[in-house]
């Protein structure tokens, strides 16, 4: 929404990431890290489409590029669905 925003860093740099961006949170936004209730599970290459279609009734050839949809993945609802086509 326009008001709310998720933002993935690499685990390696949690800690280190959050603190940066609390540390420049200069207009009081609220803030919640929810690293420890998510995970991210990023396939690549030539056949990802081909393969995870089978997983989601999301239509993922459709999805714009760097725009992501809520939906069911693997059996799972309110899975955040992402793409970089």
């Amino acid at each position: 929404t326009e008001e709310e925003y998720y933002l993935v860093v690499n685990a390696g740099n949690i800690d280190k990431d959050w603190d940066w961006i609390s540390k420049h949170n200069t207009g009081g936004v609220e803030m919640l890290n929810m690293s420890d209730n998510m995970s991210l599970l990023a396939v690549q290459g030539p056949n990802a489409i081909k393969v995870l279609q089978k997983l989601t009734d999301v239509n993922l050839s459709e999805m714009e590029y760097y725009t992501f949809k809520i939906g069911t993945m693997a059996g799972k609802a309110n899975t955040i669905i992402s793409t970089i086509n």
